[in-house]
């Protein structure tokens, strides 16, 4: 079961605590777990990165969103379009109605910036320093254990963090837009806005806002709840109330966290 007709008012009710700025992390595929032959892509990151999301996307106010490879389209279009079983909508709370602007502002120049020149907007150097990035943080958290391998997960990221700023750099040279995965479209529009969303401390020594993955957000998010708000919607099951509760998965999640 995914998206459908039945979650439109739970979906659209959820929206309405969202601003320009915000994100979704999303799982698409016909289920929550990392099994599925839709999406392969989307249950390869789930699977690597063991989070339930693969996927992220920026809103930009309006009921759109825009997400790469370069889409711009209503969120309920997306959640079909993907086949999204569920999606963690999160709010930025200490964003400035002023930054909200410039992200915003950013992304519709970026928008028209690949319409251009889609070939060197987005590519494969943004998807294999994503996954690169999840596989670093794999590793780390297999050898030395979940809170450990968040910490010192940047170093095995290194490699990953390097590519994308020699591309940004090259890019930059030549006028254009740096080649972002869809989670670090999200990180580097923030960035642009003087929005810094990850630690200060690893972001001067070994990271950059042009390399994020889905994990790496999801990890921000989760753990920072002054700086975000976070509602998980479930789409695997037909609704019938209008707005439901946190799902089993996501219960579990709330506990693991409080130990």
């Amino acid at each position: 079961m995914t998206y459908n007709a039945s979650h439109t008012l739970y979906m659209e009710r959820a929206l309405r605590r969202l601003e320009p700025g915000d994100f979704f992390l999303i799982s698409n595929g016909m289920t929550w777990n990392n099994i599925t032959t839709e999406n392969p892509v989307n249950a390869m990151i789930r699977g690597v990165s063991n989070i339930p999301f693969g996927h992220a996307a920026l809103y930009v106010g309006n009921g759109k969103v825009m997400d790469l490879p370069l889409r711009l389209w209503p969120v309920r279009d997306m959640f079909s379009g993907y086949k999204s079983n569920g999606a963690a909508f999160v709010h930025c709370k200490t964003l400035s109605r002023e930054q909200r602007g410039r992200i915003k502002s950013f992304a519709k120049v970026f928008y028209e910036d690949y319409k251009k020149d889609p070939g060197m907007s987005y590519g494969a150097l943004a998807m294999s320093t994503g996954a690169a990035g999840e596989l670093g943080t794999t590793a780390a958290r297999t050898l030395l254990g979940d809170f450990l391998g968040k910490t010192y997960g940047k170093f095995f990221q290194a490699p990953a963090t390097a590519a994308s700023m020699a591309s940004a750099a090259a890019h930059a040279f030549y006028g254009k837009q740096p080649a972002l995965s869809c989670s670090a479209f999200i990180t580097y529009a923030h960035a642009v806005a003087g929005h810094t969303m990850q630690d200060r401390f690893w972001r001067d020594l070994l990271s950059y806002p042009t390399h994020c993955t889905p994990g790496e957000l999801w990890d921000i998010v989760r753990v920072d709840k002054k700086k975000y708000d976070i509602e998980i919607l479930d789409f695997s099951k037909d609704r019938n109330d209008a707005v439901g509760t946190k799902s089993d998965w996501w219960d579990k999640e709330d506990a693991n966290a409080a130990r």
